[in-house]
């Protein structure tokens, strides 16, 4: 599944200290007398000149070791049954207060509620309802000394002074200590921006195919996201991402609308088209596995329906020689593409047989393989048509030109290329170093090396990327149906040619290839490996085979290439 995904984040601003934690003067009333009937969090206040002022912290705290950042500067009068003290500053806002945003730092021991010009607008550890003298806090502050961040409603905030009122609460009316201390930020709010202009960018996929859309945007506060399809709003489509599986049914303009209170924008949009799939799976090949005679491998075209294609009953063997069949007993579809089939009896030895299948199969979009479909199965090894002891011949090619694509076909003239014999090998004492430190046989599988190559250009300048390797060799026999079988030595990676058509790409990535694409893996020293491809342009008679082994970089020491080919073909191979 693919996915939408927006990325936002608050714009990083230097807030403006209303309340600053330690120089700030606050008024305070620690009579024990109870307040809560009074507008003592008014804005207007006449009373508190006859409060007592004084810098934070306020308290009396004894703890060892001290845990605030501050010292006790204001002490507070303990004990007597008191159980709550208030607290009054005021500040002054100089810009439009409604594009601001407020946070808070509290050192609260044990808690408190907190007001800005008489309206709540924050409660840390105290119980919900009415406050009064009398209300202890729901729980005491642990670890003391841990701040409380908070950020606080700007809504009654005005321009000009303001007055922030705190009442801290304690645990117990019997508590030997009590701490109180608070700062004010503001920071302004911002317009939300997108910060990726050309995104969500448009684009076009096969049905099935994922995709992702990506949008990042700034704003404070940190904007809210709502993604539209076609205009209107998708519901419930309020976060980071948008899952989209590649239904054509969600072909459509895709755009997402930012937002804070401060206003919105509109990305770019969109147009997100899925091809429909209208192509029926087909077979590409069946193979018989070595000298297991219940076991028969099939490869589609595309992944088929997995609850049919793993059913046992809509496969058939059928015996070349006289149509008897053998019943598939199990089936499952192994790796997407790949259905493996077990037969209740075995084929019989050097026999010809054919797939058939006795129902219809679709593909994932349902598009059917209609009953019917006939398929031969690739039993028998033909001798090797390149040599099976890494001895054939190659032409190479190591001047570092750029030959482009015509090298891969059959009538390209390579004449004038060198000429050696496998297993062909360079490696380098330094990236740069010349001569080349040739090797007489490889360290893990001890091959022998027989042919030297070059691995830098001709004015010794640089070092290849890639080299060119063409061979041919004789297919007798009908190519239909059949499968290559390569067996090869590489360092780093390899695109292989048949007559001009690419048949495998171990170790490279997608999308076209040139001589300076890197591998992407790399190779310490070049093991064996085997892979069984269907043997798209396979002619009977003389055949090409155009290889471009790659390095993974250009301070790669070393390059190695070497190969064996055998074909497996439906009918015993002639002799």
């Amino acid at each position: 599944m693919g996915f939408l995904l927006c990325a936002v984040s608050g714009l990083a601003q230097t807030p403006i200290t209303l309340v600053d934690l330690a120089n700030s003067s606050w008024r305070y009333h620690d009579s024990g007398q109870d307040l809560s009937a009074t507008n003592w969090q008014a804005r207007v206040f006449p009373s508190e000149t006859n409060w007592p002022a004084g810098l934070p912290l306020f308290g009396v705290e004894s703890s060892s070791p001290y845990p605030y950042p501050l010292a006790v500067r204001t002490p507070v009068v303990l004990g007597a049954g008191r159980v709550t003290y208030y607290f009054r500053t005021h500040f002054t806002v100089a810009q439009d207060p409604a594009q601001l945003l407020l946070t808070a730092t509290a050192y609260l021991d044990d808690g408190a509620v907190i007001y800005l010009n008489g309206t709540e607008v924050a409660r840390v550890r105290m119980p919900a309802g009415a406050v009064t003298a009398a209300t202890r806090a729901s729980s005491i502050a642990f670890p003391e000394g841990l701040a409380s961040q908070l950020n606080l409603s700007s809504a009654s905030l005005v321009q000009g002074d303001n007055v922030l009122a705190v009442e801290v609460h304690q645990n117990s009316d019997t508590t030997s200590d009590a701490a109180f201390a608070m700062s004010l930020q503001a920071t302004a709010a911002t317009l939300p921006s997108i910060t990726t202009p050309g995104e969500p960018a448009s684009r076009t996929n096969a049905q099935g195919v994922a995709t992702t859309l990506t949008i990042a945007a700034d704003g404070l506060p940190t904007p809210a996201l709502q993604w539209y399809k076609n205009g209107s709003p998708l519901p419930g489509e309020t976060g980071n991402s948008l899952n989209l599986i590649g239904s054509p049914t969600e072909n459509g303009d895709y755009f997402v609308v930012v937002s804070n209170f401060v206003g919105s924008v509109t990305s770019r949009t969109a147009v997100v088209f899925f091809i429909a799939d209208n192509t029926p799976p087909q077979l590409l090949f069946a193979k018989g596995n070595g000298e297991d005679l219940f076991t028969i491998t099939v490869a589609f075209s595309e992944p088929p329906d997995d609850i049919v294609a793993s059913d046992n009953f809509i496969w058939e063997v059928v015996s070349a020689l006289d149509d008897s069949v053998i019943f598939v007993a199990f089936a499952d579809l192994s790796d997407g593409t790949n259905v493996t089939l077990i037969t209740e009896n075995p084929r019989n030895v050097g026999e010809s047989y054919f797939l058939r299948t006795s129902g219809d199969i679709p593909d994932l979009f349902g598009n059917l393989l209609l009953a019917g479909a006939v398929l031969p199965v690739a039993l028998f090894d033909t001798p090797f048509l390149i040599d099976n002891n890494f001895t054939q011949a190659w032409r190479y090619e190591v001047t570092g030109a750029n030959l482009g694509t015509a090298w891969t076909n059959a009538a390209f003239d390579d004449s004038s290329w060198s000429n050696g014999f496998a297993v062909l090998d360079g490696i380098l004492t330094a990236p740069d170093a010349m001569p080349l430190n040739c090797r007489t046989e490889l360290p893990n599988n001890f091959e022998a090396v027989r042919t030297c190559l070059t691995l830098s250009n001709e004015l010794n300048t640089a070092q290849l990327p890639s080299v060119y390797f063409r061979t041919r060799f004789q297919f007798q026999g009908n190519p239909a149906h059949s499968l290559l079988r390569l067996t090869m030595l590489v360092d780093d990676a390899a695109v292989f040619y048949l007559n001009g058509a690419e048949l495998l790409r171990p170790g490279m990535p997608s999308g076209p290839i040139t001589r300076s694409t890197f591998a992407d893996r790399t190779v310490g020293n070049p093991h064996f490996e085997t892979f069984e491809v269907l043997a798209l342009g396979l002619i009977e008679g003389e055949n090409v085979l155009a290889v471009e082994v790659h390095q993974d970089s250009l301070t790669s020491p070393d390059l190695t290439f070497g190969l064996r080919l055998q074909g497996i073909v439906p009918a015993l191979p002639p002799p």
